[in-house]
């Protein structure tokens, strides 16, 4: 079975450190855990499917868990769901105006501005 483009490209970038950060993980949850798959299957991958020897996998194996450990650690700020974008939409289409608390670190605070009602 011949391994889609995309994916033999993420396998090889993989395989030789090619790859740090989100890409590890946007590459992981496209390719294998969408399918229903785990690193186990992205080693296996590499050992059958490809030539880039112990040294990939090993490469691979390392980089994979290091990006998802780091990735599940990190501190994501809280979101609105989707009922809540639903009722803020609503009140703004009806003509209320709605206050959306919003903080960005790159602003600087002053007291003296008022919050944006949409």
């Amino acid at each position: 079975m011949r391994i889609p483009e995309g994916k033999r490209l993420w396998l090889f970038d993989l395989a030789h450190g090619n790859l740090k950060g989100m890409p590890v993980v946007q590459g992981f949850i496209k390719y294998y855990a969408l399918a229903g798959k785990g690193t186990a299957d992205v080693v296996q991958d590499i050992v059958f499917r490809t030539s880039y020897g112990v040294d990939g996998v090993q490469l691979a194996k390392e980089t994979l868990a290091r990006e998802l450990y780091e990735f599940a650690a990190m501190d994501f700020e809280e979101t609105r769901t989707i009922s809540e974008v639903k009722a803020i939409v609503a009140a703004v289409r009806a003509g209320h105006n709605v206050q959306i608390a919003y903080a960005d670190p790159d602003d600087s605070f002053d007291p003296l501005v008022g919050i944006a009602c949409y």
